[in-house]
């Protein structure tokens, strides 16, 4: 019997209203209780802060979260509809100092739980697809890790059942955004180039981060790709912890510049990754994922792909060089530069504005610019998976390029609890849902609703050292 989170939208409704009621609640009628923190309608009030605060003595903390979106897309793309994607996770984070005497050592367990519909068969947009889109539906263990800081935290250490998603090309606000162009790792080309295996499926991967100094870093890992494990629903993640499966090796490395101590801070990031996994490679030089339905049937395996990036996150204003009121601009952009990609190019541009007004400085507003060149041989091409072919979806279509942008508002409720809504319209959608050739820019608004129980409740936090 299969356990799960929050597998349908019902249980995230019931979710975010029974928090909303309890808030409103709380807010009314236990107000001597606790005061409201500025920025909030209401507050819990921390009923957990005391537990919390006492197994942080002892080193273990709590986390959990749900995010819940909504999206509906009203016009163009492949057809009109709804759909819903939702994302449960919870773990223990152990600070092993306090813990077991290990100096400078943490270790982390993570669970998933993804309940999602593919808003791509309604845009005709496969990389515009919910960051919480499965694609499979399974109760999983997406990271036990051990992390370690040497020589006064100038070096970091990361090893276990990890993913190389969020360690590399991606800035922190990244996921204030409801695309897998943007949320996750930047341009779309490093998510669909290569082999690798994302979040929140797990692998066999090892991180090092150098620190010469504060502000700066060199990092590089190196992670089994066990691509398939993405789209099987038998990979919970715990068992089957083998190599046998895995048909290479995704390296990523990163240098970069982050002055995140000071008032204006900014983050400059360099880096690329090899892929040794294999592709294929049709008469034409189509790359391609798999060959159903394709008229380049006949494919040959190469191995080897390579991307380089870069990316800039800057703050360029704010009413007060102490407030955390700020407006952060930030642009990355990736080139694949060896090997057959479906994507030979990405870039992302974007505006985030953290507290639009004095008395609302944990809400934000969000604009992001997304655009993909893919790969001139692109054309009639299998979509990018073998999951996507077992889900139907058909050949796609030869687009030359596809942009995206999104806007959206987040309100922060209380703490712990957001709404919000957005909009987003996708210019050429490569129609990788769809056999017709039909194409029509489309256009989806939609709500994410985000419950972080740390903040609800008032749980200490650990996370991860960078």
């Amino acid at each position: 019997m299969r356990t799960s989170f929050a597998s349908t939208l019902r249980s995230a409704t019931i979710l975010s209203a029974a928090v909303l009621g309890a808030g409103l609640i709380v807010s009314t009628s236990a107000q001597a209780q606790s005061t409201t923190p500025p920025g909030y309608f209401f507050t819990l009030g921390d009923p957990l802060k005391s537990f919390g605060d006492q197994m942080a003595n002892y080193g273990i903390y709590f986390n959990a979260a749900n995010v819940n979106v909504v999206y509906d897309n009203v016009s163009g793309g492949r057809k009109t509809g709804v759909s819903d994607t939702n994302d449960a996770s919870a773990g223990m984070d152990f600070d092993m100092t306090k813990l077991a005497g290990i100096p400078g050592a943490r270790a982390h367990i993570q669970f998933d739980d993804r309940a999602a519909g593919f808003n791509g068969n309604y845009t005709g947009s496969v990389w515009g697809s919910s960051p919480e889109y499965g694609p499979v539906e399974v109760f999983q263990l997406s990271e036990l890790s051990w992390e370690q800081s040497l020589f006064d935290d100038h070096l970091r250490l990361y090893a276990g059942r990890i993913s190389p998603l969020g360690d590399f090309s991606t800035f922190d606000v990244y996921c204030n955004f409801y695309s897998i162009g943007v949320c996750g790792n930047g341009p779309a080309g490093y998510y669909f180039d290569n082999s690798a295996t994302y979040a929140p499926v797990s692998t066999w991967g090892f991180r090092a981060t150098v620190k010469p100094t504060l502000s700066t870093y060199i990092r590089a890992g190196v992670y089994a790709n066990d691509d398939a494990a993405y789209y099987t629903t038998h990979s919970h993640g715990f068992t089957d912890w083998g190599l046998a499966k895995a048909d290479g090796v995704f390296i990523p490395f990163q240098i970069g510049y982050d002055s995140t101590t000071q008032n204006y801070p900014t983050h400059v990031m360099l880096g690329g990754y090899y892929d040794s996994s294999p592709y294929g490679v049709g008469a034409t030089g189509t790359p391609a994922a798999i060959v159903a339905g394709s008229a380049n049937a006949a494919l040959t395996n190469q191995r080897g792909r390579t991307s380089v990036y870069m990316g800039l996150e800057q703050t360029v204003w704010k009413p007060d060089p102490k407030s955390d009121r700020q407006l952060i601009a930030f642009g990355e952009a990736q080139w694949s530069v060896e090997g057959a990609a479906p994507i030979e190019n990405a870039q992302v541009f974007g505006l985030v504005l953290q507290g639009p007004f004095a008395s609302r400085p944990h809400d934000t507003v969000n604009f992001a610019w997304d655009f993909a060149k893919y790969n001139h041989r692109f054309a009639q091409a299998a979509a990018f998976g073998a999951g996507y072919a077992s889900g139907g979806i058909g050949v796609m279509q030869a687009t030359p390029a596809e942009n995206w942008m999104e806007f959206s508002y987040s309100a922060a409720v209380m703490p712990g609890f957001s709404i919000q809504p957005f909009l987003q319209y996708f210019t050429n959608p490569e129609m990788a849902v769809s056999n017709s050739a039909i194409k029509h820019d489309s256009f989806t608004i939609g709500v994410a609703t985000v419950v972080v129980l740390n903040g609800l409740l008032g749980l200490p936090g650990l996370g991860h050292s960078n």
